[in-house]
């Protein structure tokens, strides 16, 4: 038989061995649980197809560009961040305020390129999402929205781009091509004005096409 004190032993150390087993998750699912999705890392190709508006300075992918894992699942690629520029084409205007001499020409941007809600698109299917791209310091205080309106009401004529998703971790966004999305126009709008927030300035053909590439925390 045990002497007591062996025996006390046994039971202190049986006892710490439960007490450390409940301390540890029983599997990787466990310890997961409660934490927060990350959010996903993506680069941005352009197709540079002849006759768009949007194309990139040197043909190659632009990486750093965010995919949010929030409900909006928000596309956010910062141009100037990367050390990378994109090429706007503003031609001859489709409508202009009265009186307005609406610009023309080349702006390369260093702004945000922003799309909404590629995470909530279908793998296998393709929808319409409102977007927009700042023009940066070549344009300060001015923007193309792919879109009827901007935020504060204010009618900029665009229409929404057209998303497609292939793969679960791939996209495919361009300015048209989809039912129900047959025009490539973007509204140009000045913002940050005092009182009235956003003016509309003029509205115009940008066609464009780009392929999102999830490059780490991608969704499954």
């Amino acid at each position: 038989m045990l002497r007591t004190p062996v025996v006390r032993s046994i039971l202190r150390a049986g006892a710490v061995a439960l007490v450390i087993g409940a301390l540890v998750p029983a599997s990787p699912a466990f310890a997961q649980k409660g934490k927060p999705v990350p959010n996903s890392t993506v680069s941005v190709t352009f197709a540079d197809r002849l006759g768009d508006a949007l194309t990139s300075d040197n043909g190659t992918p632009y990486p750093g560009g965010v995919l949010f894992s929030a409900a909006e699942g928000d596309l956010r690629l910062d141009i100037g961040a990367a050390g990378r520029l994109v090429k706007v084409e503003l031609g001859t205007p489709i409508t202009a305020p009265v009186g307005e001499a609406p610009p023309t020409g080349t702006y390369w941007t260093d702004a945000v390129l922003f799309i909404e809600n590629l995470r909530g698109v279908a793998v296998g299917s393709t929808v319409t999402r409102l977007g927009r791209i700042g023009l940066g310091s070549a344009y300060p205080n001015h923007a193309l929205g792919f879109r009827q309106t901007t935020i504060g009401g204010v009618e900029i004529y665009g229409t929404p781009v057209c998303v497609s998703r292939p793969t679960a971790a791939e996209w495919v966004v361009a300015s048209s091509g989809c039912v129900g999305e047959t025009s490539d126009t973007a509204g140009l709008f000045e913002e940050n004005i005092k009182r009235v927030g956003q003016r509309f300035k003029a509205t115009y053909a940008v066609p464009f096409a780009f392929t999102v590439a999830c490059t780490a925390n991608c969704p499954q």
